[in-house]
């Protein structure tokens, strides 16, 4: 807490610089706004994508050009979300990183489950019981969009299998080219602007020798006997230097921890898989995969293709993406059953005399039943073994 000296240097007292709640309340609400008007950005967007699907089927055309859109769409909104969301939550200048990094968290996920899952929980529980798009079809002259509970399911699965696809080839070729395409304008920029200078003084030449080392060694290429001698006499310069000249991890460069941007991508692809795996079991196989060859580029890009970063031991746990990780949780839970129930013919073939009330009310009982026997398991079972507590404790007295 800064003195009162301090406070006069500053120009301002501790609660006025960080805590004034007028001005934090006008910068969360223009920020809730400006979510929400991003928000329905999106869903403007996705319904007009729905009414192509509509024009394409009238036409006969294959509606699987229509996913493929309707996916790239969803990257580009999350995309341009990522930096409108960083700038507001630093508009808002929080006072504690930690408070920073949650609201950061919150702000952006509360975007996307609109922007990548409003598509898909009007596929499976809108279309078959509303068939006109909430009424644009009817009003632009077009065929109705209702759906049989196995066209649904299909429709569904379909958008499902294009959206997971699309994202592990264009994020995974994202992430890896993107150090890659910086390094090269950052190698483009200073050619240009050695040439622009036009030095005639020739540069020493131990200078130059080191350059050579080290773009050597960049590219594993063997050493001459005198390249050796001087590459062991300044080794830990051109390390530096190498390590420096590569570019920042994306999270690093915008000041975020270096692995934000990877927990953001795990919690929408987990989205994914909890919320609609019923329509498409085979996501979490896929889903498994992918990670599996994440986890290798990943290596690559940290280990060669970009600056490496210090490991840091201050962060307790995942943050607010736990609470994320719970609440798509929850939620998958009614929307498999309602996808099980409601949606699909495999409860209709067992019981056929069911109304839609009554299925709503079903699932309502399941997942309310389900809820109470998660919280009994987590109650029942600790998070952390009393072995592994009395380990911890232990090593922190010592």
């Amino acid at each position: 807490r800064p003195t009162a000296e301090d406070a006069e240097l500053l120009g301002a007292s501790h609660t006025s610089r960080w805590s004034s709640a007028s001005r934090r309340m006008r910068r969360v609400s223009v920020s809730v706004a400006v979510v929400l008007l991003m928000g329905l950005a999106c869903v403007l967007t996705i319904t007009a994508i729905m009414v192509l699907r509509l024009w394409f089927v009238r036409r006969g055309y294959s509606t699987v050009y229509v996913a493929i859109i309707n996916a790239a769409a969803i990257e580009v909104f999350n995309s341009v979300w990522r930096h409108i969301a960083l700038a507001l939550t630093s508009w808002e200048n929080h006072r504690l990183e930690k408070r920073f990094r949650d609201a950061l968290v919150f702000k952006m996920f509360a975007f996307q489950f609109i922007n990548c899952y409003f598509s898909f929980f009007y596929l499976a529980f809108f279309r078959r019981h509303d068939g006109t798009l909430f009424g644009l079809a009817r009003s632009a002259n077009l065929a109705t969009d209702r759906c049989g509970g196995l066209d649904c399911m299909y429709q569904l699965r379909q958008q499902l299998l294009i959206s997971l696809l699309f994202n592990f080839v264009v994020g995974t070729a994202n992430e890896t080219l993107r150090p890659v395409r910086k390094a090269a304008i950052t190698k483009l920029k200073a050619c240009l602007k050695r040439a622009s200078r036009r030095v005639d003084v020739e540069p020493e030449a131990d200078e130059v020798r080191l350059d050579a080392i080290a773009a050597k060694r960049r590219r594993k290429e063997r050493l001459t006997p005198a390249e050796e001698r001087l590459y062991e006499q300044n080794e830990l310069i051109v390390d530096i230097v190498a390590q420096y000249d590569l570019p920042e991890l994306k999270a690093v460069e915008f000041g975020l921890s270096p692995t934000f941007y990877e927990f953001n991508e795990l919690a929408l692809q987990f989205g994914y898989i909890v919320l609609f795996s019923a329509a498409l079991p085979a996501a979490a196989g896929l889903a498994l995969l992918n990670n599996l060859l994440e986890l290798r580029l990943d290596s690559v890009k940290v280990l060669k293709l970009t600056r490496r970063v210090p490991a840091t031991s201050d962060s307790k746990g995942i943050g607010a993406w736990r609470s994320i990780l719970l609440f798509l949780t929850y939620v998958g839970l009614g929307t498999n059953l309602g996808i099980l129930i409601y949606t699909s013919d495999w409860f209709e073939r067992f019981y056929p005399s069911f109304t839609p009330l009554d299925k709503l009310l079903l699932v309502v009982v399941l997942e309310h039943a389900l809820i109470g026997l998660k919280l009994l398991i987590d109650a029942c079972v600790p998070d952390m073994p009393a072995g592994v507590r009395i380990a911890l404790a232990r090593e922190e007295w010592l």
